[in-house]
């Protein structure tokens, strides 16, 4: 029975009758209702509802928010802050005192309409934030987010109490003589405007508190929450709040004007069960009155409060919980009514994340009773979350919102499996639902067999994509079919393997197929493990440079630029935006110069001419691009200029070209701008502030920069995942870094992922977050790498999967020298449709000549990689097509890469699928080194005749522009160089010249002097696998060293743990198969422990188990039992060691150097031979003193006798005795004399007993001497 809130004694009447007073009035008062009190509620019999079949919550692909997962970020919430609306928002409260607010406007559902994607909240802020400054609370400050049908509140608690922002300030509520209150719940009408439920611990004092900012009005309850137990509340529409405690439950309705003599009604119930949770949400409908509560009991019953009011319920129904072992802890989950003022639900969730247990409890829309209860399965991704989360709803239309389960600070969005596009006429047909076989409990499903997640390309359909070692294969419905591919691949075309697995490289066989091996076959080598390159290329290039050939030309130039711009007779016109960009602009290094024109063809044939004065700002240029009609420059300085294509007048009928108008130039940014990259129709790539940026024409004609590429630190590229889909984005985000250097969370490895554009141009939320496409750790990637995409379709055939190849490219420093490194992924998503996740293979492409950076570690921009048509070539193998190049441009050199494109199986002919990878590189050294590779690009202008590519590029300090021209060398055997085709020297793989210094790549080097190549491998020391000469330990060596004796090469000092011993001098031989570490190579007697943890380890065989004179023991003391060793049995041992010893003997044994050995037949058990712990029974220690250890026995020696379990010394005038030392006994032919001892002298001993303590011996009666 709870004690009453008010004193007992005199005048103790006033306060219960003036109570219940108010309570009648207030219940008869207009909007407050009539009711029944919960306590006459509880006493209906509570109903047991039907269960429904198990359902499952089903996780987002992307968490539900820009900002989830942000540990070490700011702190986040999560509500319908405009109360209004029917999405939720988020709010991000910062340690700083400030919030901001963010919405769902991102979602583009035109551009993907699939809401599972997840990714609902955007990072543009809704609005100014709010909160700046000292809430004057003292620290720790919380924030806390209110919902208002005008937007959100803020207010403020710490342990100096509650602040409020309102009017642009913070308003702290006034002092207190019980101290500092606690915040137990909160409505507003508007920002400027809320009502506050306070709580003293000490007094525990309830107060209700408005606070309009200019003034904060306060006022007591007349009755005190009863009990210790600490409060919750829950505030409702109306001013309704509702406080529980233990067994007592407080209503209150704050009215709209507080002060400290306005009544506030309230009424206050002592319930038969204590509370565990009141959740207020809207039932019954829209209006007044229609607010209800969900009210827990720890009695396992679940109150359901129809029309809550001072009163009690208007309507109202017990249930019993589905299981009694719901237990402390159980909430409910729903739209608050304060959020989600209407329409009504029909439905709640309980949730006890302690236990692990969801449970949804469906109502009856009419008649508004309870139906029954479904179980809902929590996967393991929510599981973490389930104590945050709260109902929210989301977006998943253009004008549909769904309710779903988040977290506020983390993971994805749940939706229940109905909700899931599970079954049904809008089913996804990809994915396998809860209760179907492999269904994932993780996130509660799994992609189909053999598919793979491909989110963002067909909408309906979360795993659109094939599998690892599936290809996808055209079929007639929207997904294809997916096929195995030959094993191990781990990708295909046409069914022939274009990816292996690590460490077992791609190679072609004689009959043109491939497949994967652990080695490669003569002539070829593993490039980084990935694929067997050809030591020689089928296609043997040569580069020449010359000038272009422009007499007068006022350069020298800085940049060299594409442009639309054509100038004829000094009239300068726009060429059609459908015909490509064939002419260029210099601009020159003088920086008051204007800009130089310069026609497609090459020579004299087409003048060079200024451009106007004013087409483009003055000062020095550093980037330029063009895409359709929008023209964008960024100056030495950083500014990035925009610049808009106009006609001024018709098109010539011929031509299609107009006169150029000329409208105002827009500076967008003022500083940051370093690079530009004509991107796609109307979109530019801005590198500014060190992240990549998409520059478009906006609906109205007007310039815009979008935000980042999402993560991308380099310019992306546009590739289509699919043969027929549309271009995405291809974006490597993350900061590429240089292998050793840290990681940081500011700088995360770099990650390669497609993008629709159409999500990025929108701005949607779902382009914030996105997965790897390469699967794999980092390093898979080379360092400083950027994405190209290379065209390779055959002109004459329809475009099929090798429409296009995706290489990611970069520079890998080792040993002194620079590898340059491709990731490259075989007809991009083509083989699989696969946009996450997709395998990439690393390629070595070739080593860089010495000299070819200007600095000892490749920076940003140290290179700068181009694709390069081709034009067919003579000599080239049936079939076989070299449609393109790979062109890295660096400080002293540029290589070329050339793309070998074969059929990939029969028949071949147009329109066969092609298998295409790059050759290896050749490098040619620059006439003059580039300052700034970046800036370097090669312009491609006709060809002539026998030239596979004539291209234009502008090197610093030249006068005028250089031709560039690639035709096709004979072909020289590996160990020639060309033209001639004479023998390199000895130490050369490959040369451009006959000298020890002309090697490009060398027969054998030692790693630590990689420009000094040999002719072979030392003694002990084996060429790398990887194919580039660098000379090694034997693969299956650890660590080899030089030899002690001169001249005598390398010896192996160390085997690789777990499997290799010493076999030679040079190199490690594995143990047997059944081994886990062994002594001696091969043998299955030789073992030092067993690969199998069902075998156990016998005199260095592996054994099914041990024999019965042996035990088994962990090998190591203290391993797992998994490793088991057998040693001989030994007699006494409890606990044997694995080195035979016992580290714990028996009772009755002791330990002798690891041995047990029984202990004397007087002992029970004893510390060694001589002395005994416990005797036997009977026997007691035959030592008298405690300290010395003895043996035992049944008999003491003479002048002893048997006491309390040892000997003790008898009496000095005793020989012998028995039973104590005074009880004397003699031996044999002696007998005991008794002396008789007069009164007087016994009063002297009774004296001299007194005295010492103890009877004088020989002199008291009963003693006596032999």
């Amino acid at each position: 029975m709870i004690a009453p809130p008010w004193p007992r004694g005199r005048g103790a009447w006033l306060l219960p009758g003036l109570l219940a007073l108010l309570a009648l009035l207030a219940a008869r008062a207009p909007g407050r209702g009539a009711g029944t009190p919960l306590r006459d509620v509880l006493d209906a019999t509570p109903r047991q509802l039907p269960t429904q079949p198990e359902t499952q919550l089903l996780a987002t692909v992307l968490p539900w928010s820009v900002w989830g997962g942000n540990r070490h970020g700011p702190a986040l919430a999560a509500g319908h802050y405009w109360s209004g609306e029917p999405t939720a928002q988020q709010a991000v409260l910062t340690a700083g005192q400030s919030a901001a607010f963010y919405g769902q406007e991102a979602l583009d559902f035109e551009v993907l309409a699939d809401p599972r994607i997840g990714s609902f909240i955007t990072d543009t802020p809704r609005g100014p934030g709010l909160g700046h400054g000292d809430p004057g609370v003292s620290k720790p400050v919380s924030l806390l987010a209110v919902s208002s049908p005008a937007g959100p509140g803020l207010l403020a608690t710490g342990p100096g109490g509650v602040a409020h922002w309102a009017h642009g300030a913070w308003h702290r509520a006034p002092d207190h003589p019980a101290g500092a209150p606690v915040l137990l719940a909160q409505a507003a009408r508007s920002p400027d405007d809320m009502h506050l439920l306070l709580f003293y611990p000490s007094t525990r004092l309830v107060q209700v508190a408005r606070s309009t900012g200019a003034r904060f009005q306060v006022h007591s309850l007349h009755a005190s929450l009863p009990g210790s137990a600490a409060p919750r509340a829950v505030a409702g529409p109306g001013g309704l709040f509702v406080l529980w405690a233990g067994p007592s439950l407080m209503r209150v309705v704050a009215p709209a004007e507080v002060g400290p003599d306005t009544p506030v009604p309230l009424a206050l119930e002592a319930l038969p069960h204590a509370v565990e949770d009141v959740f207020l949400l809207s039932l019954t409908g829209v209006g007044p009155g229609a607010t209800d509560a969900a009210i827990v009991l720890a009695s396992d019953q679940l109150v359901l409060c129809h029309g809550i009011a001072l009163a009690g319920c208007t309507e109202a129904e017990v249930l019993d919980l589905p299981r009694w072992t719901f237990g402390t802890g159980t909430r409910v989950l729903a739209p608050p009514a304060l959020e989600h003022p209407g329409p009504a639900v029909h439905w709640l969730y309980l949730s006890n994340w302690v236990l692990g247990l969801l449970w949804h409890l469906e109502l009856d829309p009419g008649t508004r009773a309870a139906r029954h209860w479904t179980p809902v399965r929590v996967p393991r991704a929510a599981s973490d979350h389930q104590a945050q989360m709260r109902v929210l709803g989301l977006r998943v239309g253009p004008d549909q919102a769904a309710w779903a389960l988040a977290a506020p600070d983390a993971g994805p969005a749940f939706f229940l499996a109905r909700d899931f596009r599970c079954d049904g006429p809008a089913g996804d047909p990809s994915i396998r639902c809860p209760g179907a076989p492999g269904a994932d409990r993780g996130v509660g499903y799994a992609c189909d067999a053999g598919r793979d997640l491909s989110p963002f390309l067909r909408p309906g359909h979360l795993c659109a994509g094939c599998a690892a070692g599936m290809e996808a294969l055209p079929s007639d419905g929207p997904l294809p079919e997916c096929a195995a591919c030959p094993a191990p691949c781990q990708a295909c075309v046409g069914g022939r393997c274009v990816l292996c697995p690590t460490g077992s490289p791609l190679r072609q066989l004689p009959d043109g197929s491939t497949a994967c091996g652990a080695e490669c076959p003569p002539g070829t080598a593993a490039g980084a493990g990935s694929r067997c390159l050809p030591e020689y290329p089928a296609l043997h290039l040569d580069v020449s440079f010359r000038p272009m050939g422009a007499p007068g030309f006022p350069g020298p130039g800085r940049l060299l630029a594409r442009t639309r711009l054509l100038v004829h007779d000094g009239q300068v016109y726009l060429s059609p935006a459908e015909a490509p960009a064939s002419a260029m602009v210099v601009f020159l290094e003088e920086a008051d110069a204007r800009p130089v024109w310069l026609p497609a063809e090459d020579g004299p044939a087409g003048p060079w001419a200024p451009l106007p004065a004013g087409l483009f700002a003055m000062g020095p240029v550093r980037a330029f691009a063009e895409a359709g009609p929008l023209a964008a420059y960024c100056t030495e300085a950083g500014a990035l200029w925009v610049r808009r294509y106009e006609c001024a007048g018709p098109a010539s009928p011929g031509t299609g070209a107009c006169p150029l108008g000329l409208p105002p130039e827009t500076m967008l940014q003022a500083a940051g701008c370093t690079e530009l990259r004509p991107l796609g129709p109307g979109l530019v790539s801005v590198l500014w502030q060190d992240r990549a940026h998409v520059l478009r024409l906006g609906p109205a004609g007007q310039a815009e920069l979008l935000p980042q590429a999402p993560g991308s630190a380099r310019h992306p590229a546009l590739a289509r995942p699919t043969p027929r889909s549309d271009p995405w984005l291809l974006l490597l985000a993350g900061k590429p870094r240089i292998d050793g250097s840290p990681a940081s969370s500011t700088d995360p490895d770099p990650r390669l992922s497609f993008l629709p554009v159409g999500l990025h141009l929108a701005r949607d939320s779902r382009a914030l977050l996105f997965d790897s496409a390469v699967a794999g750790p980092p390093q898979e990637l080379p360092p400083w790498a950027e994405p190209v995409v290379v065209a390779v379709a055959d002109p004459a055939a329809p475009a099929g999967p090798g429409a296009q190849e995706i290489f990611v490219s970069g520079i890998r420093p080792t040993g002194g020298a620079f590898l340059w490194e491709v990731a490259h992924l075989p007809a991009g998503a083509a083989p699989h449709w696969r946009t996450v996740g997709a395998s990439a293979s690393r390629e070595l492409l070739g080593r860089l000549p010495a000299g070819a950076l200007a600095g000892a570690v490749p920076d940003p921009g140290a290179q700068r990689v181009v694709a390069l048509d081709l034009a067919p070539g003579p000599g080239a193998p049936a079939g076989d097509r070299f449609p393109a190049a790979l062109a890295l441009i660096t400080h002293r050199a540029v290589g070329l890469a050339v793309v070998h494109c074969s059929p990939a199986g029969p028949p071949p002919g147009p329109g066969a699928a092609e298998w295409c990878r790059l050759l290896p590189a050749r490098f040619f050294s620059l006439p003059v080194p580039a300052e700034h590779p970046r800036r370097v690009d090669l312009l491609p202008v006709p060809a002539p005749p026998g030239a596979l590519a004539r291209v234009r590029l502008l090197l610093p300090g030249l006068a005028e522009p250089l031709t560039l021209e690639v035709r096709q060398a004979p072909a020289c055997p590996a160990g020639t160089y060309a033209p001639d085709c004479r023998g390199c020297d000895a130490g050369c793989r490959a040369c451009r010249g006959p000298g020890p210094g002309d090697c490009t790549a060398c027969a054998a080097f030692l790693p630590d002097a990689p420009d000094a190549c040999l002719a072979s491998c030392p003694e002990g020391l084996f060429p790398d696998p990887a194919g580039d000469g660098a000379c090694r330990c034997h693969p299956s060596c650890a660590r080899c060293e030089p030899a002690p004796a001169p001249g005598t090469g390398y010896r192996c000092v160390e085997c690789p743990a777990g499997g290799l011993v010493p076999a030679s001098p040079h190199r490690c031989a594995p143990c047997h198969d059944i081994c886990r570490g062994c002594d001696a190579p091969g043998d299955p007697g030789q073992c030092r422990a067993c690969a199998r943890p069902d075998l156990v380890l016998l005199g260095g065989a592996c054994e099914p188990a041990c024999p019965s004179t042996h035990v088994p023991v962990p090998l190591q003391e203290g391993g797992p039992a998994s490793e088991l060793l057998c040693v001989p049995r030994m007699a006494g041992c409890l606990v044997p060691k694995p080195d035979g010893t016992c580290a714990t003997c028996e009772a009755g044994y002791h330990a002798v150097a690891g041995v047990c050995r029984p202990c004397h037949v007087s002992c029970q058990s004893c510390q060694d031979a001589a002395s005994c712990e416990v005797c036997q029974p009977g026997l007691v220690f035959l030592s008298a003193e405690s300290a010395t250890p003895s043996l035992c026995g049944g008999t003491c020696a003479p002048g002893e006798y048997v006491g309390a379990g040892r000997c003790a010394a008898c009496d000095a005038s005793c020989e012998l005795c028995a039973g104590g030392p005074d009880r004397c006994q003699c031996l044999p032919g002696r007998v005991v004399q008794q002396r008789r001892v007069v009164p007087a002298v016994r009063r002297v001993l009774r004296h001299l007993r007194r005295w010492h303590g103890q009877p004088v011996h020989g002199l008291w009666p009963g003693a006596g001497a032999c």
